[in-house]
């Protein structure tokens, strides 16, 4: 009974999502660029390696079916989950198309942690079907709009949305040690400074290092978070007291 009642919620959820991809799918789309969290299945015990999906979202759409880090990058700041993926990493950059390989894929790991992957459409009805469930699941789209679509039916005295307001910057001196919070992009944070001495916490709280940032026009180091960690993170570094 409850197997049936389960099967009987997705399918609900699968029928949202099929009339999604029906209005939203481009026909001239050729792939699918979607975020996948993996879950680390894997024995060390027994030499036994495997992982399992936890999670899919939609990041977006391509004319193309080429695998392109570049193109995935982009797409990976539509989703607080894959944000840290926006900038380049090499070691982020997979390329496993070999037997037994994973194929090409974007993130720290293929066995946990979040990665990106482009799925091409052969065949548009199957691939409605596929994605049907992620596509009609309450977090399952993360699709950036375009500008033109955000400046329908705007008028000159219409004030501009959270994305497009100037960043909010933070900054801190706190036991010797200078920080500085960034809004980093539309779902995410970056933290700068002298952050090795609690790398662990950081990491702990879900923040991903980054070398490579774009920081004032130029790369450095930092720290990516979700922007609901903003005001934990603040806390944490008793940010709030001295702002």
């Amino acid at each position: 009974e409850q197997q049936r009642a389960e099967e009987k919620r997705r399918e609900e959820v699968r029928v949202v999502g099929r009339e999604w991809l029906k209005n939203n799918l481009p026909t001239d789309a050729k792939a699918i660029i979607v975020g996948r969290l993996k879950q680390d299945e894997s024995d060390s015990q027994t030499d036994y390696f495997a992982s399992s999906t936890v999670s899919n979202v939609i990041l977006g759409f391509s004319k193309h079916t080429r695998d392109i880090f570049s193109e995935m990058r982009k797409h990976a700041a539509n989703f607080e989950g894959t944000a840290y993926l926006a900038e380049y990493n090499k070691d982020y950059e997979h390329r496993e198309k070999y037997s037994m390989g994973a194929g090409y894929y974007l993130g720290e790991s293929k066995y946990r942690g979040w990665i990106i992957e482009k799925e091409p459409i052969y065949n548009r009805e199957r691939t409605i079907e596929e994605f049907a469930y992620t596509a009609g699941s309450p977090d399952g789209i993360h699709i950036k709009k375009n500008k033109a679509d955000k400046n329908i039916n705007k008028t000159d005295d219409t004030h501009p949305n959270e994305s497009e307001q100037q960043s909010v910057t933070t900054q801190i001196q706190s036991d010797n040690l200078h920080f500085e919070i960034v809004d980093y992009s539309e779902k995410a944070i970056a933290l700068f400074g002298d952050t090795k001495p609690i790398k662990d916490l950081l990491s702990a709280m879900g923040g991903k290092f980054n070398p490579r940032l774009t920081y004032k026009e130029t790369k450095k180091a930092g720290w990516i978070f979700s922007k609901t960690k903003r005001e934990e993170l603040e806390g944490v570094l008793n940010l709030n007291n001295n702002k």
